[in-house]
């Protein structure tokens, strides 16, 4: 310093360094995340893994707990890992990272889960109609023309509905199955009407109209 430079001593300069400091890094996003971006869900098991760290750091990649690559987080605080020299079979797995310099160790991140989904869902199910009007309120016969459609389908699947050939639009399942779509919007002409449905899970799997 100036003091030192004045008095021609050399002033010593002390630091501490303490691996407690070092950020847990962060998985972001994994590509190719199928159909809804950001879930987790997707029909690709040849995945790439995206994350945050700081820069320099090496930053350690885990699959259910066993490390399976390493990479440098660069000069955006950002890395990437190809994990996609491997198919992951269908299932749901577990990815963290921690990051480590001069053999200090980070905390693990936080789990992200991936879940691998190639199978189709099953087709969803009308299970009635609101108000099903008259004597028997299950027969699908009424006098009310504008109506509320609802059933099951695989728990948080997305239900497209279609009605005389037209897709009217569609539904997300609940936890349990269970959906529900609202057309009292539109006044249904007096006669028969066809309603179709068909699942699409989250990972974007298709099922057949029913």
């Amino acid at each position: 310093d100036r003091r030192g430079a004045r008095t021609g001593g050399i002033r010593p300069f002390s630091f501490n360094f303490d691996p407690s400091a070092l950020i847990a890094p962060a998985i972001e996003s994994i590509s190719d995340d199928s159909y809804v971006l950001g879930d987790g869900f997707t029909t690709d098991g040849t995945i790439v893994i995206d994350g945050l760290a700081e820069q320099g750091l090496t930053v350690r990649v885990y699959i259910d707990g066993v490390q399976v690559g390493s990479v440098l987080a660069d000069e955006n605080d950002t890395w990437q890992l190809d994990y996609s020299a491997t198919d992951l079979a269908d299932g749901t797995y577990q990815l963290t990272a921690d990051s480590m310099i001069m053999g200090s160790v980070s905390a693990i991140s936080p789990q992200f889960a991936v879940t691998v989904d190639r199978v189709d869902p099953p087709l969803p199910s009308l299970g009635g109609i609101s108000v099903d009007a008259g004597s028997n309120t299950a027969d699908r016969i009424t006098n009310d023309d504008s109506l509320i459609f609802s059933g099951s389908a695989e728990p948080m699947a997305t239900v497209r509905i279609r009605v005389d050939g037209s897709v009217i639009g569609s539904a997300t399942a609940d936890a349990g199955g269970n959906w529900s779509f609202d057309y009292q919007v539109v006044t249904l002409a007096q006669g028969n009407h066809s309603v179709e449905l068909q699942a699409v899970d989250r990972a974007g799997n298709s099922s057949a109209w029913s």
